[in-house]
């Protein structure tokens, strides 16, 4: 075994957590090596990408939420001020304007999604009055292309006009996180929901006229059994909804989820893979179709059960902008930044001046091949595969010239096999143990030593 791969199983044996979908492990490898500080405003390395593309993604980032979820390290806000939400969606329309016209003609939308937060969270007023901005970008997405918007049980069950407004401006699918219909298991996470609350969202969802309807469920709770998760898989398999993406609880790194509780709660690994299988039985056996090792299900087999936004930004590694608070954005080159984080630094950094478009603050990177072929490749095993024709596309190389040892030894272990046209590689049913050990094998050799000498950071 060569000393890379040799270094991979090693790290992955010791902290299998570290290795997770995302990469980096810890934002502080990407600052200590790749950080532009001198990047105020991304518009420039986004048009420049753009000049190349005949197709892009667009992220709209809506951070308000009721509470925040134990298991959540996204950029929400929890204040409840009716002014501050009206001033963040003047400052996303008014980005969203200056960004439009700036976009290159040729280059066409594959997706929207528009998530948070919850983005159903603000007014009704407020919700149309972003719908209504976002027509323009609708209009120039192409005919295969959807317009996604997440939303929770509560505002679903309590406030079908906002679904209305959605469906007649033309969203087509809505994701909902249900996490879990155990109402002591949600308990630990700070989520409060009724078993009923949850069936009487899905009800109004599946019969707002939407075109597609997902659910998110978490499994690894604490406390969560195998069989309270299939009884969550079944409530959810009989709402008729049209895809279900599941979460390993852990699936963002140990540490960044579930703060503040015991180790003792934290399930063991094991427990996790004994559950993953489990549900994907029961989804594959109740007309669900998905990728051994994958999370997104699906009833209709063409599709893959995430919305076009994801699948194209994940899959395929398309070009992606986000609007927003902490709104990421990736460029095909391999520019990745962030809008700042706080909504009041976001909202100033708009109104500063009328030439700023994709404000940064302090979070530009500008990765070598490895590090972005790393982001991608861990993107892709979220779908239980890698795709070998697409990786040919975004980085202009071979992937077995790259990657040929790697995957020697996965091949060997049994733990893939190739597609039978071969151009994607697919995890082999039974294999969900050996993710962490895969997606470590694609780790940079730096990326690699860094998280030898830093294990303490990779778990925060």
């Amino acid at each position: 075994m060569n000393p890379h791969n040799a270094r991979a199983f090693k790290l992955a044996r010791q902290t299998p957590h570290t290795f997770t979908i995302q990469y980096p492990p810890s934002r502080a490898y990407f600052q200590q090596r790749f950080q532009r500080p001198e990047i105020k405003d991304a518009t420039p390395w986004l048009l420049s990408d753009l000049a190349e593309r005949h197709h892009a993604l667009l992220y709209v980032h809506v951070p308000f939420c009721a509470q925040r979820c134990f298991y959540c390290n996204f950029a929400v806000d929890l204040r409840k001020n009716e002014d501050l939400h009206q001033r963040y969606i003047k400052a996303l329309t008014t980005q969203s304007a200056r960004l439009l016209e700036r976009w290159p003609s040729q280059t066409k939308l594959k997706g929207i999604d528009i998530g948070g937060g919850t983005p159903t969270q603000i007014h009704i007023n407020l919700l149309e009055t972003l719908m209504r901005a976002l027509q323009p970008w609708m209009s120039r997405c192409t005919p295969d292309a959807q317009c996604s918007i997440e939303t929770t049980p509560r505002v679903a069950a309590h406030e079908p006009d906002k679904l209305a407004l959605l469906h007649n401006h033309g969203i087509q699918r809505v994701s909902i996180g249900i996490q879990s219909t155990n109402d002591e298991t949600l308990k630990h996470v700070n989520r409060r929901q009724q078993r009923s609350l949850a069936q009487q969202a899905l009800h109004n969802l599946t019969h707002a006229g939407f075109e597609r309807v997902s659910v998110d469920l978490v499994f690894g709770l604490p406390d969560q059994s195998t069989e309270a998760f299939l009884q969550d898989l079944d409530r959810v398999i009989g709402s008729g909804v049209d895809a279900i993406t599941i979460y390993d609880c852990l699936y963002r790194g140990e540490g960044r989820i579930l703060p503040g509780l015991s180790d003792e709660m934290r399930p063991e690994v094991a427990h996790y893979h004994r559950m993953y299988d489990a549900a994907f039985e029961r989804l594959t056996t109740s007309g669900f179709h998905g990728q051994y090792g994958g999370v997104n299900f699906s009833r209709h087999p063409d599709e893959y059960g995430t919305s076009s936004y994801f699948t194209h930004r994940l899959l395929h590694g398309q070009t992606y902008v986000g609007l927003g608070n902490y709104a990421s954005s990736l460029t095909r080159e391999g520019k990745w930044w962030f809008a700042p984080y706080e909504v009041d630094d976001y909202i100033d950094a708009i109104h500063a001046s009328q030439e700023v478009v994709l404000p940064v603050s302090g979070s530009a990177y500008e990765l070598p091949w490895q590090e972005h072929a790393a982001k991608f490749i861990l993107a892709n095993l979220n779908f239980g595969k890698i795709q070998l024709d697409d990786f040919k596309v975004i980085f202009g190389r071979d992937f077995m010239d790259c990657y040929a040892s790697q995957v020697e030894e996965m091949l060997q272990r049994g733990w893939v096999t190739f597609s039978a046209d071969k151009t994607a590689l697919h995890v082999q049913q039974g294999q969900f143990p050996a993710l962490y050990f895969c997606r470590a094998l694609f780790y940079s050799t730096e990326a690699l030593q860094w998280v030898e000498s830093h294990m303490e950071l990779c778990a925060v």
